[in-house]
This record gives C-alpha cells, structure tokens and sequence, in this order.
C-alpha cells in the first residue's frame, strides 16, 4: 500500500535538518508516540550527509484487536532515515525505513527536504507498507497506513513545538 504526506515547518530546511539529527528531538518525537524510550543514534556522514536510527517498543494496542495475534506483545520498532548532504539551497533528500522486529512488515519511502517560500520548508514523505501475511496483509498494511498518517502528525506537532522552543 503506498502513502504520501507533507508537513510544512516555519523555519529555514537547514534548521529543520538540524532539528531532524538532533538527539533531544528525536528522543521527544519518540516520547510523543507512545512508544518507551530506546536507542537513538545519529551519525554523520561526509558533506553534511546524516543517518538517525531508533529502535524503541510499541505496545501492540497500535494493531487491532483482531490482529494482535499476529504479532505477539510489544512491538519492537525499527526506523532509519538516512539523509543525503544538502544542495546548495539546504534542501536534502533521504530514504526512510521501518521494520518491526518478528513481524513481517516493512515500510520503505523517500524524504524530500525543501526550502518554501518565506524561509519556511516542506517536508515531503512517499512510500509503501508491505505486510507480508497471507490473508490479512492488506488489512494490516491498512491499519499501518493510518498509523503513518498519526506518525506525521506527530512530527509536525513537535516540530512546531521544537522550532517555538529552539
């Protein structure tokens, strides 16, 4: 199933980028989620290139009821966004990629990082969710997508509370 969204920042694309591959964001991002605190790590690459990898628990109650099974207790999440060192305007483009540990499900899209009008930003997320399980795989990758779309809210609204703080 694929998905698109777009959240639009009141800040420059290098801010938001800075903000992106800085720990105490991230760490809040993931707060935000539900999801118990794990591992974040940000490593920077040549030219300004930058991989922000967590692995943190979900509780399961993010999958239906009628599917918990399927996957057993908490959830155990996987998410990297690598993102490629900026163009001359600060904009940047990535990958992003989810996997849930013991489950077989996968979400893969491309981060696209762009200078707006005014000195404000556009983040732009496409990609797809494919649930490998054999008679309700679409059902999940559903649920998944409703899931991504909470997710970029939940970026957006931090976000906007991060670039007010920062």
């Amino acid at each position: 199933m694929e998905f698109s969204a777009q959240v639009e920042f009141p800040a420059s694309a290098v801010t938001v980028a800075q903000m992106f591959a800085t720990e105490a964001y991230v760490i809040q991002k993931i707060a935000a989620s539900g999801a118990a605190p794990g591992i974040v790590e940000i490593v920077e690459g040549p030219r300004g290139a930058v991989t922000i990898a967590t692995r943190r628990e979900m509780p399961n109650t993010e999958i239906p009821a009628s599917y918990r099974s399927l996957v057993g207790g908490p959830l155990e999440i996987h998410e990297v966004h690598a993102w490629e060192a900026a163009d001359a305007d600060g904009g940047r483009r990535g990958t992003l990629a989810i996997e849930v540990t013991g489950a077989p499900v996968r979400v893969t899209g491309i981060l696209e990082l762009s200078p707006a009008p005014g000195g404000t930003s556009s983040l732009r997320l496409m990609g797809a969710i494919k649930a490998s399980i054999p008679f309700f795989g679409k059902a999940v990758e559903k649920a998944l997508a409703d899931r991504v779309e909470r997710t970029v809210e939940i970026e957006r609204r931090v976000g906007l509370d991060w670039l007010a703080r920062h």
